[in-house]
């Protein structure tokens, strides 16, 4: 018995003999017709690739518009007539962008327009920017004010006359009616090491928290939470202490930092929660190291780091949608403002004991 072998460019199958033929329920192939004068026989070729059937276009459908499509292949004018690229990957706005074959280009394909809107982190920080100069020129002042009266202090203190005369917290001036100093004691510090700091830590935390909240969420939680910081201090503190400096409203930026990422961790991702551990970390070890200094006053501090906390967690963000009101968007401004005119009431009274 001879061994077929296939010729090159040989299409032809070989021939079958007729008794070898049964009907087929199956349309016959090319390689099964019988040979006639039309169609000769032909021998089989297993190395022979069949070509992939054309793709064509889906069948007009009159109720979609029209596509544009985009072929690399013509640099100079890879939209056809249309030189304007367009503007959702070559869609239509009512097409869906998932759906049909694209013959004669590459179908491109956009990320569904996200749902919540993202701030412009680019734009400047402005309100951060203005605290610093204003808590700069109030330590000018108290230069001035100290040089006109005697010497300052080594690296750059003032004495206790000076802070008092400027609006320090002093708890029993207050218990008289100054109940100002609660507010005007965030923009003094007591010397030049103690501004640098305060002022380094505010920029950092200031630049961060404006540009991810907004600069009306970033003048609430810091002038809110340094008047809690202030307001624990008066209550709670030491009746003859002096207390001065940002660093409770300062904490409050942390703490509103915290309360952000705290509730926004699912949208952030992997940074959010990043971001959260760092700032939970810092404000442990901050409260650390200053436990063991005598001198600053941390009932300012946690009161500010609270504050701040509940702002950040409940103010209402431009990472998520809004339904409520805007009025009631701010729940969170009235009910700190319920709870801190309660506590100065209170400590007014003097209804709470000195701890």
């Amino acid at each position: 018995m001879s061994e077929y072998k296939p010729e090159d460019n040989d299409n032809t199958p070989p021939s079958v003999p007729d008794e070898y033929r049964r009907e087929s329920p199956y349309p016959p192939k090319s390689w099964d017709t019988l040979p006639s004068a039309e169609s000769p026989a032909k021998k089989f070729n297993p190395y022979r690739i069949e070509p992939e059937p054309e793709k064509t276009a889906p069948a007009y459908n009159p109720y979609k518009p029209p596509v544009t499509f985009y072929n690399p292949a013509n640099p100079q004018n890879p939209y056809g007539q249309n030189n304007n690229p367009p503007t959702n990957g070559g869609y239509p706005p009512d097409q869906s962008m998932y759906g049909g074959y694209r013959s004669g280009g590459v179908q491109q394909q956009q990320p569904p327009t996200p749902t919540v809107p993202v701030r412009n982190v680019q734009s400047s920080p402005i309100v951060t920017y203005t605290i610093l100069g204003a808590i700069g020129f109030v330590f000018l002042v108290e230069f001035a004010f100290q040089a006109g009266r005697g010497s300052i202090g080594a690296l750059g203190s003032f004495n206790l006359d000076t802070l008092i005369n400027l609006g320090a917290l002093q708890k029993d001036m207050v218990r008289q009616g100054e109940i100002w100093r609660l507010f005007t004691a965030m923009f003094l510090h007591a010397s030049l090491l103690h501004i640098v700091f305060n002022g380094l830590a505010l920029w950092s935390l200031g630049m961060h928290l404006e540009q991810q909240m907004g600069r009306t969420r970033f003048l609430l939680i810091y002038f809110l939470g340094g008047l809690s910081g202030s307001l624990l201090s008066f209550g709670l503190g030491n009746p003859s202490a002096v207390s001065v400096g940002a660093s409770g409203a300062i904490f409050a930026l942390l703490g509103g930092l915290i309360g952000f990422y705290l509730n926004h961790r699912f949208i952030f991702g992997q940074m959010g929660r990043s971001q959260l551990n760092s700032l939970v970390f810092t404000a442990v070890i901050n409260f650390v190291i200053l436990l063991s200094i005598p001198q600053v006053d941390n009932l300012a501090h946690l009161g500010g780091l609270l504050s701040g906390l509940f702002l950040g967690y409940f103010l209402p963000s431009d990472y998520r949608q809004r339904s409520a009101g805007k009025a009631l968007e701010y729940w969170a401004v009235f009910a700190l403002l319920i709870v801190m005119g309660a506590l100065l009431y209170l400590f007014m009274n003097q209804h709470v004991t000195n701890l």
